[in-house]
């Protein structure tokens, strides 16, 4: 409070008065002198800055005055979520600023060696390990395909991408296949996702496979009916994280830590990195990556920017517990 100046010392309040938030935009991406006697760095970095902030966030929806005034009025909730889309404008900055200058980690083999190491060790279209990379080559997810729900019913109507209330009609996570009568001109698998880290930020979200993926989905799938008669999930159920990291073993790529789906992820980020180079999308990647349930540099461009996010969408990035699991993840 004392950076922000003595009045705001005096009065916390002022920090929600008109005005305030670009005040306080301008004091935290400014320059700002390390006050402590024999600092290591003459400035503070913008990450330090970024935390003594949360603070002020946290006493602002937590201590009870001022917790009662941001549930029952509408003008002290506008002014702090102004302030929490500052503090969550700054986070895309500071992740922009570690993906420059990226802590140490077990080397990554380049994303497109990765697909081609696997195709070469499993050859076969309709293997598990060609069809789950292809898919994940699309949508770079999490590890958000296990117990994935596959749907090729006759009775049930597709939801059409676009349509918000038949898209949250869907209570699971599932893939939308075509079939032989009602589905027969359907030519690209849809996948909704209802359950996933993000899921209060961007709500249920639809996703779309290629045409060609599609029709090697479809044979997948009709080979797993033959073998397992009563299978309704595309890989099974559970996690997929250990299936993985026997997959990424098989290829060759073991010098990656405890890093399985998380590998997968860091390799296709730091291969997009290199096609990057604008500042404000490379901002965007940052945040897409820890976010989003879709994180294809195709998606990230289509999705929307960060400050176009409402003060709803953005209410878990304020959890910086929270953000450390996903980045971890």
């Amino acid at each position: 409070m004392k950076y922000l100046g003595d009045e705001y010392v005096e009065d916390v309040r002022l920090a929600l008065r008109r005005g305030a938030e670009k005040h306080i935009r301008n004091k935290i991406n400014a320059p700002r002198r390390n006050e402590q006697k024999n600092p290591r760095n003459e400035f503070k970095d913008l990450a330090s800055t970024k935390l003594e902030f949360n603070t002020l966030l946290i006493v602002l929806r937590t201590y009870p005055p001022f917790k009662n005034d941001l549930e029952t009025n509408q003008r002290f909730k506008d002014a702090y979520n102004a302030l929490d889309r500052v503090s969550t404008e700054t986070e895309v900055k500071v992740q922009a600023i570690k993906l420059q200058n990226p802590k140490k980690q077990l080397p990554v083999m380049d994303w497109n060696k990765v697909v081609a190491a696997i195709k070469r060790t499993f050859p076969n279209k309709l293997s598990q390990e060609s069809i789950y990379i292809d898919m994940y080559d699309e949508g770079v997810f999490r590890d958000d395909l296990g117990s994935l729900f596959v749907d090729t019913s006759t009775q049930y109507q597709v939801p059409r991408v676009g349509n918000k209330a038949q898209i949250d009609s869907i209570k699971k996570n599932t893939l939308f296949l075509p079939n032989s009568s009602t589905r027969k001109n359907m030519k690209q698998a849809l996948l909704v996702l209802v359950d996933y880290k993000t899921v209060k930020q961007y709500g249920k979200r639809a996703f779309e496979f290629s045409e060609a993926l599609t029709k090697r989905i479809l044979q997948w799938w009709g080979k797993r009916k033959t073998e397992s008669p009563n299978e309704i999930y595309l890989f099974g159920s559970g996690k997929m994280t250990i299936w993985v990291g026997k997959m990424l073993d098989s290829v060759g790529i073991t010098n990656r830590g405890n890093a399985n789906v998380n590998y997968l992820r860091r390799s296709y980020r730091t291969t997009a990195e290199k096609s990057i180079t604008s500042e404000a999308e490379r901002e965007q990647l940052a945040f897409k990556f820890m976010h989003s349930p879709f994180a294809s540099l195709k998606y990230i461009r289509e999705l929307e920017d960060v400050s176009d996010l409402s003060a709803e969408a953005i209410e878990l990035t304020k959890d910086r517990k929270f953000r450390n699991q996903l980045a971890k993840d």
